[in-house]
């Protein structure tokens, strides 16, 4: 009976925890986009655009959405790499064309719907078209970005998953033999993923 409580704790703890880390990972998103907002200049431009080009401000709010969710993503990104961003307009100076891919990249593997994510590939299109009329970049960061096709099952996301992974290192200028052993190294694990999935 001891065993049974002690184990029904630890259980509850674990849920408990697990239920918190959520909780402050939600409100600490929260809160990011909140600075986001209020702190981002280029944030504020683009709705101030969007709203000028009369769109419906359901169109608008998805468009404001996406955008921040891009902007928390790169934020932390280039934060990763050791350099301090608090907001959008200070990861300008970092941006590349890898991050859109590598974003495409990061929706796939958490399971977002295709048809959200080619949604949110359409408003990093014209937000990056914002930023280049506004003269904010000088180089197109869509280039080669394409929509991942709505009749794409599950199953066909890794053929998709690995060629977008190779332009991303292409972009990054690795070696062809690192690109070879990179990739390889990706299908295994994929197909792993897949098929331990398969069996759960």
């Amino acid at each position: 009976m001891k065993l049974f409580v002690y184990w029904s704790i630890c259980l509850l703890d674990y849920y408990l925890n697990s239920l918190l880390t959520r909780f402050l990972k939600s409100i600490n998103n929260s809160i990011m986009r909140i600075i986001s907002i209020i702190q981002d200049q280029i944030i504020n431009g683009f709705l101030k655009d969007l709203e000028l080009s009369n769109l419906s401000k359901n169109s608008i709010r998805f468009y404001k959405s996406d955008v921040l969710d891009f902007s928390s993503w790169l934020i932390s990104q280039i934060r990763s790499t050791g350099a301090f961003v608090e907001c959008l307009k200070d990861t300008i100076p970092f941006l590349k064309k890898s991050h859109t891919f590598s974003y495409k990249i990061y929706l796939i593997q958490n399971k977002t719907a295709v048809k959200t994510i080619n949604r949110m590939l359409s408003t990093l299109t014209k937000f990056y078209e914002f930023l280049s009329r506004e003269g904010i970049i000088s180089f197109d960061l869509c280039r080669d970005l394409e929509n991942i096709p709505i009749s794409l099952k599950p199953s066909n996301l890794i053929p998709n998953i690995i060629n977008n992974f190779e332009k991303f290192l292409l972009l990054e200028k690795a070696s062809r033999n690192t690109i070879k052993n990179y990739l390889a190294d990706v299908r295994h694990f994929l197909n792993w993923i897949e098929s331990k999935h398969a069996t759960a």
